[in-house]
């Protein structure tokens, strides 16, 4: 069973392949990709639908001074 399970997102991994539909499940901090429609046990899902999902390679930390 995973912690969450993102549903339905369209998932940009950032290796240069083209995005694709699927789930991702979290599980002890890790990310695990799914196939789309997984119905994979979880405690929370998030539906992502019609959203974008970038893990890992988008790093939205900041500085503004």
């Amino acid at each position: 069973m995973f912690h969450t399970v993102i549903k339905g997102a369209t998932i940009v991994d950032g290796t240069g392949a083209p995005a694709y539909q699927g789930d991702i499940g979290i599980q002890d901090g890790k990310l695990h990709v799914l196939e789309a429609n997984s119905n994979a046990p979880s405690e929370n899902v998030i539906d992502a639908t019609g959203l974008y999902v970038t893990p890992g390679f988008i790093d939205a930390h900041a500085h503004g001074d």
